[in-house]
């Protein structure tokens, strides 16, 4: 399925965010594409909000690779940015989080086409696309998601 969303606050992303979390069970893999600050650490945190964490506690994990959130179903948020192939990827750890950790949790990978031959399974594809606005001069993005979920 394929669903297309414009998001033009941070209140209609907290919202899309809020309902979307519904359809989020333990096991699943989110991969987030778009390009450097078009969205994807403030969806996290959105959704992590949205699940009762600590937005406070959400940054982005370009440098440490890797974060966990408590929440009512823990979050591990991955940046793979920095990832330079699939031996790189092996000494961070990443691989044995996710055979540990992920059957229980939701996972979020920023970045995932660094390393595609690195996750398993996914059930969303999400697509962070900024679009200018000429009616409003301010930044717009346009999130397009590729799921198996019901809409």
């Amino acid at each position: 399925m394929r669903e297309i969303h414009d998001i033009t606050t941070l209140a209609d992303l907290q919202a899309f965010a809020n309902a979307w979390v519904e359809t989020l069970q333990p096991g699943d893999l989110i991969t987030l594409s778009g390009e450097l600050g078009a969205g994807k650490t403030t969806f996290v945190k959105a959704i992590v909000t949205a699940m009762g964490g600590d937005p406070d506690g959400v940054q982005s994990p370009t440098f440490s690779l890797l974060h966990h959130y408590p929440c009512s179903i823990p979050v591990i948020h991955i940046d793979a940015y920095r990832l330079e192939g699939v031996d790189d990827a092996m000494r961070t750890g990443i691989p044995d989080v996710l055979n540990e950790e992920s059957p229980t949790s939701i996972t979020f990978v920023e970045w995932p086409e660094k390393v595609p031959q690195l996750w398993g399974p996914v059930s969303a594809h999400l697509l962070f696309q900024e679009v200018a606005s000429t009616e409003t001069q301010k930044k717009q993005r346009t999130l397009t998601i590729e799921s198996s979920f019901p809409s």
